[in-house]
C-alpha cells in the first residue's frame, strides 16, 4: 500500500502563534486556538505562513482535532528539539541536533506519534543524500532508525531499496564496453564510507547486500583478461570489507588468491632485466606451470555440486538481462496514469493550495522516486518554455515497490529557466514531461486505481490505488504531447523502427558531447531538442492515439 504521509506539521506551534497556553494539554486552550486560526487563514486566503511553515486550513482543523492528551506530550517533545523539528517539517538533517532528542527514544508513546513522519522525511532526506553520493551523511543518517517502527519502515527505505535495486541492475548488466567509456561507474567500491554505509543498513537489506557481492563477482569474471590484475584485485579486497554471507566470502577468498598472483606477475612486467633470456624462460616456463594448475583446478572445480560456483578459466559470462516492458498490466496502469495527468492539464483553475517547488524537487512524493537514485548514464535538461515541467521516467525493472502494478517511475520538478541532471539506462523504459504553471497541493486528492493482477474478487483486491496530491493550476487548458507520446534514449547503435520514431538529436546525428536536452516553445508549441552521444527519439504514435502535434500553450495564442 502507498503511504500518504505528508511532511509533519506541529500543532503546538498553532497554540503558540494564538497566545493560548501550549505548556500541557488543555482542550480549552485547543479548542480556542482552533477558532483563532481558522478565522486568521480565512482573512489571509486560505493558507497563512508561521515560521516558515505554512499551513492550509485544512491543517489547523485536522492537526487540533486529532490530538489527545497522551500525543500531546510527544508533539511538546518535538517542538522543544528543534533538530527533530526541522527534520520533520523541512526535512533538514543535522545529526547534532537530532541527537538532542534520542533520550526519548525509550518511550514508546513517543515513538508511535513521531514514527510515520520520521519515516516519510528519513525517505526523503536519504533520496537527496544518495543524488549526492554522500555516504558520510548517509551513515550519520541510519543512526537514527530507532525512530521508525517496523510498519512504518517501507516508507523509510524506499529511497534506499530503489539505490540498492538500480545498483544490482547496472552491475548484472555492465559491459566492458561500458565501463571504459565511464570508470566513474564503479569508484564507489573504492569509498570507505559506502563501505561503512552498506555494511550499517538494516537487516531487512541483507540479501539485497548479498546480491550486491555476488554481482561483483560476475563481474570480476567477466573482466578478467580486459581489466588489469592489480584493478581487479583491489575490488577484491574492498569486497572483503563487505558483510555477506559464508559462500560469497569464500569465493572472493578463493579468486582473488588467483588474482593477487597474477597481478604480482604483471608488476613484474616493467622490470629492467639483462639482455639475458633468463627472465623470459622463467616467464614462460611460470605461465606453462600456471596454465597446467588451472586446467587441473577447472576440472575439479565442475564437479562441485554447487551451480554458483565460478570458475576463473571458463569465465562465465551470463548477457546482460534487459527488462523490457511487456508486462501488459503495467503498461496500461502507465497509460492510465498518464491519462489523469493529461485531463487534468486540461481544466481550468484546478482548486489548489500554491506551494514552491524547486528544481529537483519531488512532484510525487508518495510513489515518485529521484532520478539521481538510478546509477546510469547523466542526462542533461535545460527548461527554456516558458512553463515549469515535470520530468517522468517509467524504467523497467523488476522487484521495485509497485512490481506488477506500476513501472518504476523517476520524477523531478525543472522550473522554467533551469537546468537540472537526471539518470536515465539507455535502452530501458520511456520517459515524458508535463508542463504547467502554479504548482499546488490539490484541495481534493485524486485516487488513480491500478489494475493489480494479482488480486481476486474474492479478496477485494482487484485493484490498489495511489493518491496524487500536487499538479499544476493551469490558466488555460493544455494539450500535452509529451505526455501522449513517449521519448526514448538508446545508444547510437540501437536497432529501433525509424518509421515510427523521429530523431531529436541536433541534424539526427549523435556527437562525442555529453548527453543534454533542450525543453523550448515557439508559437505555442513545445519542442524538444538533443544533443551528445546519446540517440533521443520520439514515439509518433501516441498512447492514446492522439493525432495532435506539438503542445498548444495559452490556446494557441
Amino acid at each position: 500500500m502507498v503511504s500518504t504521509v505528508t511532511l509533519y506539521r506541529s500543532p503546538v506551534r498553532l497554540l503558540v502563534h494564538t497566545a493560548e497556553a501550549a505548556e500541557s494539554y488543555s482542550s480549552q486552550a485547543i479548542s480556542r486556538a482552533r477558532k483563532k486560526m481558522m478565522a486568521e487563514i480565512a482573512l489571509a486566503g486560505d493558507e497563512i505562513c508561521i515560521d516558515d511553515i505554512s499551513y492550509s486550513r485544512n491543517d489547523a482543523s485536522t492537526l487540533l482535532d486529532v490530538v489527545n492528551e497522551e500525543s500531546w506530550k510527544a508533539h511538546s517533545i518535538i517542538y522543544q528539539h528543534k533538530g527533530l523539528l526541522n527534520f520533520l517539517e523541512k526535512g533538514d538533517f543535522n545529526s547534532d541536533e537530532l541527537r538532542k532528542a534520542d533520550a526519548y527514544l525509550y518511550n514508546e508513546k513517543f515513538v508511535q506519534v513521531a514514527s510515520p513522519y520520521f519515516a516519510h522525511s528519513f525517505n526523503t532526506v536519504a533520496g537527496k543524500l544518495v543524488r549526492q553520493a554522500d555516504f558520510e551523511e548517509l551513515l550519520k543518517l541510519l543512526d537514527f532508525t530507532g525512530y521508525i517502527l517496523p510498519e512504518h519502515s517501507h516508507e523509510a527505505y524506499q529511497k534506499l531499496r530503489g539505490y540498492l535495486d538500480e545498483l544490482n541492475y547496472t552491475l548484472r548488466n555492465l559491459s566492458w564496453e561500458k565501463f571504459v567509456g565511464d570508470e566513474s561507474i564503479l569508484h564507489f567500491i573504492f569509498s570507505n564510507d559506502w563501505l561503512k554505509f552498506i555494511n550499517k543498513l538494516p537487516s531487512a537489506f541483507t540479501s539485497v547486500r548479498d546480491e550486491v557481492v555476488e554481482h561483483f563477482i560476475n563481474l570480476i569474471l567477466r573482466f578478467q583478461h580486459k581489466a588489469t590484475w592489480f584493478y581487479l584485485h583491489k575490488v577484491l579486497v574492498q569486497l572483503k570489507g563487505i558483510e555477506t554471507n559464508d559462500f560469497n566470502r569464500s569465493e572472493v577468498v578463493r579468486i582473488d588468491e588467483v588474482i593477487y598472483k597474477n597481478s604480482k606477475i604483471e608488476g613484474g612486467k616493467g622490470t629492467v632485466r639483462s639482455k639475458g633470456t633468463d627472465g623470459y624462460n622463467w616467464r614462460s616456463a611460470w605461465w606453462i606451470i600456471w596454465i597446467v594448475l588451472m586446467v587441473v583446478r577447472a576440472a575439479t572445480c565442475n564437479d562441485r555440486s554447487s551451480k554458483s560456483s565460478y570458475n576463473l578459466l571458463d569465465n562465465p559470462y551470463n548477457s546482460p538481462i534487459i527488462t523490457t516492458a511487456g508486462d501488459y498490466t503495467e503498461k496500461k496502469n502507465e497509460t492510465n496514469f498518464l491519462s489523469v495527468l493529461d485531463s487534468l492539464s486540461k481544466k481550468q483553475n484546478l482548486i489548489v493550495t500554491p506551494q514552491k517547488l524547486k528544481t529537483g524537487g519531488q512532484p510525487f512524493d508518495s510513489f515518485g522516486d529521484d532520478p539521481g537514485a538510478a546509477v546510469n548514464d547523466s542526462v542533461t535538461i535545460t527548461n527554456n518554455t516558458g512553463y515549469d515541467a515535470v520530468f517522468l521516467y517509467f524504467k523497467d525493472v523488476p522487484g521495485h515497490a509497485m512490481s506488477g502494478l506500476l513501472p518504476k517511475l523517476y520524477s523531478t520538478f525543472i522550473k522554467d529557466g533551469d537546468v537540472e541532471k537526471v539518470y536515465v539506462l539507455p535502452g530501458n523504459g520511456r520517459i515524458y514531461f508535463a508542463f504547467g504553471e502554479g504548482w499546488g497541493k490539490l484541495k481534493k486528492p485524486l485516487n488513480i486505481n491500478l489494475n493489480n493482477p494479482s488480486g481476486s474478487a474474492s479478496n477485494g483486491e482487484l485493484s490498489q490505488t495511489i493518491t496524487l496530491t500536487h499538479f499544476f493550476n493551469n490558466k488555460h487548458q493544455l494539450q500535452q504531447r509529451y505526455l501522449q507520446h513517449p521519448v526514448y534514449i538508446d545508444y547510437a547503435d540501437a536497432a529501433r523502427d525509424n518509421a515510427a520514431y523521429r530523431n531529436l538529436n541536433e541534424q539526427g546525428k549523435v556527437s562525442e558531447e555529453a548527453p543534454s536536452i533542450l525543453l523550448t516553445h515557439k508559437n505555442g508549441i513545445v519542442d524538444v531538442a538533443a544533443r551528445g552521444y546519446l540517440l533521443v527519439k520520439e514515439d509518433l504514435i501516441s498512447t492514446n492515439e492522439s493525432k495532435n502535434v506539438g503542445i498548444r500553450l495559452n490556446n494557441g495564442q
